[in-house]
């Protein structure tokens, strides 16, 4: 398991283990507050979702939350051999819509939340920006984010330039406008991690093939027996494309064809059958940038052929986009986590989404 000291991968493989979990008030700066007193709570993550990370969270009515600028932060605590607890925070959310209810002397609150980009999605260029041709994405990204507030951010660097000028305007919210110029220069679409940053970093298909973590059902395994398989080969494509077509550039155009004839699904294997797979890229800095996000679009696409879910007690290691190596009596393989569930109480589950790589 990555990430985990000997000791801490000791004790989350431990059963029974002693685990708690603190609900943290913060303000906008993620400076803590107090403890809230919750009484139930679950959180998840969705990698296709436009904003990642939600959760549910039944608390205690407190007069000290600022309801249009504090977050809560829940933290998931295990305790180590040597009576130490060790900590994991599980992102940072917005309190949105509390609805109020008298719970005897109490009066609780149902809150849903999500994640800070949501603060991106909200929010819109009311005065328009222009970017000159040239222009790094890096710097556009950059100053999206600090424009929002956003200012914690990972962003990796890239080599891209925009290859014509770039106006950003109110057409689309600040969220929407990251992600396209992701897909512009091969980035995963933004997501928060667990220490609620803003992260936007390359799509690397090296990622899909050596596994992050790797559960196995055995005499001490944290997985549950149940696995649910659906699988879906008849509407994957085997040929995509792309075209960037704009007045003040040079058109493109990109193509993958799987005609690989050890692949179930290409078209060969598929006795001439093509399944095709169109679209347009507003812009792209090159022809090599273009088929890079054809080729990640068609690795993607063919991973969507088989979804699995499996349920372990909860791990609090899991970010988005890991790779999980499985081995169960049912199913053996490498698969793409897709999304997770977890209710944040003792001995609670933790249900995985995952998606088969087919070669």
């Amino acid at each position: 398991m990555l990430g985990l000291t000997p000791e801490e991968r000791l004790a989350l493989q431990r059963s029974p283990r002693k685990e708690r979990y603190v609900f943290e008030l913060v303000d906008r700066w993620g400076i803590r507050k107090k403890d809230l007193a919750v009484l139930s709570a679950s959180i998840s993550v969705n990698m296709d979702d436009a904003v990642k990370r939600r959760g549910t969270f039944s608390l205690v009515l407190d007069d000290d939350i600022d309801w249009l600028s504090d977050r809560i932060r829940p933290v998931m605590c295990v305790q180590l051999q040597d009576g130490t607890w060790a900590q994991w925070p599980k992102g940072r959310y917005l309190m949105m819509s509390p609805k109020r209810t008298l719970d005897g002397k109490d009066e609780v609150c149902e809150v849903e939340c999500y994640d800070e980009s949501m603060i991106l999605q909200q929010d819109r260029f009311v005065e328009s920006q222009t970017f000159p041709a040239g222009t790094p994405y890096f710097d556009v990204l950059t100053q999206i984010l600090i424009s929002a507030g956003l200012r914690e951010a990972r962003v990796e660097p890239s080599d891209g330039v925009l290859p014509a000028a770039l106006v950003l305007d109110d057409s689309k919210n600040k969220l929407e406008w990251i992600n396209e110029l992701c897909t512009q220069i091969n980035f995963r679409s933004l997501y928060m991690d667990d220490a609620g940053a803003p992260i936007l970093r390359p799509y690397m298909l090296s990622e899909m093939t050596v596994p992050d973590y790797s559960y196995v059902q055995d005499e001490v395994s944290v997985l549950y027996p149940e696995v649910t398989i659906e699988a879906d080969f008849w509407n994957v494509p085997n040929v995509i494309k792309r075209t960037m077509s704009r007045p003040d550039m040079d058109p493109l155009t990109a193509v993958h064809i799987n005609d690989n004839p050890a692949s179930k699904l290409s078209t060969v294997a598929r006795g001439g059958m093509r399944i095709v797979d169109t679209g347009t890229i507003d812009m792209v800095d090159g022809q090599e940038s273009l088929q890079k996000i054809v080729e990640r679009i068609a690795f993607e696409r063919q991973q969507v052929s088989q979804i699995v879910e499996v349920e372990t007690l909860n791990m609090p290691h899991h970010e988005i986009y890991d790779v999980i190596e499985l081995r169960t009596d049912a199913l053996n393989g490498v698969f793409r986590e897709t999304g997770w569930a977890m209710e944040l109480h003792t001995a609670g589950k933790m249900t995985h989404s995952l998606q088969r790589v087919v070669v």
